[in-house]
């Protein structure tokens, strides 16, 4: 995602205990998941695991202050990875008609199943319940409960509903994609429908 002075300033409070958390239930999605693949399966998602996995056992441990290095490198890049999931999210409600008419969408319906999804862990509803609120509140502590995007604003009334407009057309988004912190992750029955 191309970053902008918009997406810089959003929903920065994002706590790390939390992120920490949704990674923690991402993997074990993951890892359920991948308990129930085969070889074929397993070698068609990585064909160079086999390799990696030498390299990897080629390396001499890492030290204590390393892997806690590595570890607040890679809760930081789930952090951004979930607040890029989110900011993308709340631009494609605003392009939504009900957005477009001026309705505003009760926040506690509207974003914890689809993070869930976006994030691959469906079966976490009280994570996403706990990720909406702390968004909720960093939104109700913006000036005038409000939050200009690159795709437009969005507002908090009534400290539970959410008021989004998107008010410029799409910028052309780089076709390139970062890679994200944790996989786009969709259980093995859905991948196959």
């Amino acid at each position: 995602m191309e970053r902008d002075q918009y997406f810089d300033d959003f929903f920065p409070s994002l706590s790390r205990e939390l992120t920490s958390r949704i990674a923690r239930a991402n993997a074990v999605a993951v890892e359920e998941d991948a308990e129930s693949l085969d070889e074929e399966d397993l070698e068609e998602l990585d064909p160079e695991r086999d390799e990696a996995f030498e390299e990897r056992n080629d390396d001499p441990p890492p030290t204590l202050a390393r892997r806690e290095a590595e570890r607040d490198e890679w809760l930081e890049a789930c952090r951004l990875t979930t607040r890029e999931r989110l900011y993308r999210y709340l631009s494609f409600l605003a392009r939504s008609p009900r957005a477009r008419s001026g309705e505003a969408y009760p926040i506690f319906e509207v974003l914890p199943d689809a993070m869930g999804s976006l994030l691959g862990i469906e079966g976490s509803h009280r994570l996403m319940w706990e990720l909406t609120d702390e968004f909720r509140d960093w939104l109700a502590h913006q000036t005038e409960q409000r939050f200009n995007a690159s795709w437009g604003w969005m507002r908090l009334l009534d400290d539970s509903y959410l008021r989004l407009m998107a008010e410029k057309a799409e910028r052309e988004e780089s076709r390139r994609r970062l890679r994200d912190s944790f996989p786009a992750y969709r259980p093995r029955t859905a991948r196959n429908r």
